[in-house]
């Protein structure tokens, strides 16, 4: 079941919650894509659903570019956990506040 980003809304305006994104891994069948250990094993990464549930908003892995897998490797990429996507986080400081403002915001002295 994937829910609509649009129930999720922060006041900011940025979709929160969680939502349910197809397996990168196994692209969606729920079985493991090299038939390890057996043709009908379940997928490590979603647990045989086909898809898995991630925070609001998130982004494809720049590591493995959204398929899940280190390059190369019958491994589960170690940035996305095998899922994909990464969840995009707000940087520290106050809500709606950019990075370079925060940094440049006079502070009290104590």
């Amino acid at each position: 079941m994937v829910y609509s980003e649009a129930r999720f809304k922060h006041p900011s305006g940025e979709p929160r919650g969680k939502v349910d994104v197809r397996c990168a891994y196994c692209g969606g069948r729920g079985v493991d894509p090299f038939g390890l250990p057996g043709p009908e094993s379940n997928c490590s990464v979603c647990g045989g659903k086909g898809y898995n549930r991630v925070m609001v908003p998130y982004v494809p892995c720049p590591d493995c570019g959204g398929t899940g897998k280190e390059p190369g490797r019958r491994l589960t990429c170690t940035a996305c956990k095998g899922k994909g996507v990464i969840t995009v986080r707000e940087p520290i400081g106050r809500p709606g506040l950019s990075v370079r403002a925060a940094r440049s915001t006079p502070r009290a002295r104590a």
